[in-house]
């Protein structure tokens, strides 16, 4: 089943999003068609645009080159301030507005098949996808229009729905378990022929509704189902969160694990790949035919906006551009003065300080680019099979524990230790599962991670000064360059939640009272090792697991470049294959590799 938000849980949801009005635009980075908002409130936030699942506010993994839509969002929303966020009605249509020198509107359509329509004075700037449509046209200059509205409660005489809950599911667009939610509070058989339905059933399905509304937030994830407050269908406790974001992303995040496969071999992953360069020298060689096709035509028009451009400027030239209906102009779909290049034909980008000869030819060496790339993963596919030893697979899947989403470890002695990556991990931890018992950690410094050896104060010394390493050696003293550092730790009950009257705590930071225990001057350095999973730690607690390790320290290679050497010396000490990624995500920041 494909999951995505309703109008309702988006309703549930707004009081978050209203909490943004006034946030900077910081950074815009995208992941295929998701897109993340890097956000500055006082302190750091990332909304995620999903087309066609939903919104919500939390992190998410981003690509390294930004597509052609996020570079717009970015030139015109870059610094702006976040003035409004609004849903329309109960659709699932949000729209965001940013101010900077210019007003901007920010469409967010989560109907099937979704879209993110940039818009300024009601004309569409730029979509994430142009589509035409029998009552509107989504597309560069055209006057927005929303797509067609659901029914209202009151016009059920106007539906040819067969019941009740169907009209409230369809028509006024509730969704399945929302319309028999609404039913049952108002005591009407969701089976009951809609013909029958009279103005007084009308009355109490709007005062079940705003009833429904008006609860307090409870999200849950019960049996794979996102329910944001209490319903009468659902009696199960389910998973708890703390904010309808956390909940959402968490929702989502089902649609994109895929089904682990038992055994990849390396010889499929390569080809893989060789799809992957396949359809990348296709997509290159189809543009450089394109123009080669139209060459001249083009031609003209691009020698027409070159000569537009050194005589008025880029302003005026775009008023022409938009203003002259020709066949050919209607084909530039994107202008970007400050990259000196057009957009023909949604994805062919003609960059104008090249001769439309060199474009066409720049697309045909990307398109032989990746056929050499192609040639040379076939060979390796050949060079493999010849070799005798054993082929690599991918670990076997395993259902990971609840500590896994924080940073964690467990200590030379078996004692749990985790860390938050952030400071709502932070918050996460102190807040849920900091118990009597336990010892936390903070670094003598500000960016750090709070740390939680559970059942800690019944651990020893060395467990103690563990943790205290793995603090340390996460927190921002890493990225500074300092080789050493402070940390101490304290019991639970000295850790306070709330700031003094007249103090404020940022989201993350809690107030420490009474005798700090310090570990003073520890070495920053982390082990990352190799069982059955990439796991990270201080080095005598990895060793414990495994001799398959390496050792890092803070230095000025990049986690990526880092990432690669420490690949390759644990691929030798095992059979599976190592991903890349998992070592990425455990590097505190840049990086000097010890024993390689």
């Amino acid at each position: 089943m494909v999951k995505q938000l309703s109008g309702l849980e988006i309703r549930f949801l707004m009081k978050e999003l209203e909490e943004l009005v006034g946030a900077r635009v910081e950074k815009i980075y995208n992941r295929d068609d998701v897109f993340f908002f890097h956000l500055y409130t006082g302190e750091k936030k990332i909304l995620t645009l999903w087309p066609e699942k939903g919104i919500y506010i939390g992190e998410g993994k981003h690509d390294k080159t930004p597509s052609n839509f996020c570079m717009v969002l970015r030139k015109h929303l870059r610094n702006s301030r976040i003035t409004k966020v609004e849903q329309v009605g109960f659709e699932r249509i949000i729209k965001i507005y940013f101010t900077k020198k210019d007003s901007f509107e920010l469409v967010l359509e989560t109907i099937k098949p979704g879209n993110i329509i940039l818009i300024q004075d009601e004309s569409i700037v730029f979509p994430l996808r142009i589509r035409k449509y029998r009552s509107r046209w989504i597309k560069p200059k055209e006057k927005y229009i929303p797509p067609t509205s659901n029914k209202k409660i009151d016009d059920f005489k106007e539906s040819e729905k067969q019941d009740v809950v169907r009209f409230l599911a369809v028509d006024v667009g509730f969704g399945g378990k929302y319309a028999e939610e609404l039913c049952l509070r108002a005591g009407i058989d969701k089976k009951k022929p809609l013909e029958e339905m009279d103005e007084e059933d009308a009355k109490n399905i709007k005062k079940a509704l705003d009833e429904f509304l008006s609860q307090d937030l409870e999200p849950k994830i019960i049996d794979g189902e996102l329910v944001p407050t209490k319903m009468k269908l659902y009696s199960a406790k389910g998973d708890k969160y703390e904010s309808m974001s956390e909940a959402i992303a968490e929702y989502l995040k089902e649609i994109k694990k895929e089904e682990p496969k038992k055994e990849v071999k390396i010889n499929e992953m390569i080809a893989e790949e060789i799809i992957a360069f396949n359809k990348k020298a296709e997509k290159a060689r189809r543009k450089a035919e394109v123009i080669m096709k139209d060459f001249d035509s083009l031609q003209t028009v691009v020698r027409g906006i070159k000569k537009a451009v050194e005589e008025y400027g880029w302003g005026k030239t775009r008023e022409l551009i938009d203003n002259y209906d020709g066949i050919e102009t209607n084909r530039i779909t994107g202008v970007f003065p400050d990259e000196n290049l057009v957009i023909v034909d949604d994805d062919i980008e003609i960059e104008l300080y090249r001769s439309l000869g060199e474009n066409m030819n720049r697309y045909y060496d990307l398109a032989k680019k990746y056929e050499r790339k192609i040639v040379a993963a076939k060979e390796k596919i050949i060079e493999f099979e010849k070799k005798p030893k054993k082929r690599k697979v991918i670990a076997p899947k395993r259902k990971g524990g609840w500590y896994e989403k924080f940073r964690w470890f467990y200590s030379s002695e078996g004692f749990l230790v985790i860390s938050g990556r952030n400071a709502t991990q932070n918050e996460e931890i102190i807040k849920k599962y900091m118990e009597q018992g336990d010892l936390v950690f903070h670094a003598d410094i500000h960016g750090s991670p709070f740390t939680v050896i559970k059942n800690g104060k019944k651990s020893s010394e060395k467990t103690r000064q563990e943790a205290a390493i793995q603090t340390i050696s996460y927190s921002k003293a890493w990225g500074m360059g300092h080789g050493s550092g402070n940390v101490y730790y304290v019991e639970p009950y000295q850790v306070k939640q709330q700031a003094p009257s007249g103090m404020y705590m940022g989201k993350g930071s809690f107030l420490i009272s009474g005798k700090k225990n310090y570990f003073k001057n520890l070495k920053l350095g982390i082990s990352v090792g190799f069982s059955e999973k990439i796991i990270s730690g201080p080095r005598t607690a990895i060793r414990k697991k495994t001799n398959n390790y390496v050792i890092v320290y803070p230095g000025a290679e990049s986690r990526e470049k880092t990432a690669d050497k420490i690949m390759n010396v644990l691929s030798q000490g095992t059979d599976y294959i190592i991903i890349k990624d998992d070592i990425v995500k455990v590097l505190p920041g840049k990086c000097r590799v010890w024993n390689i």
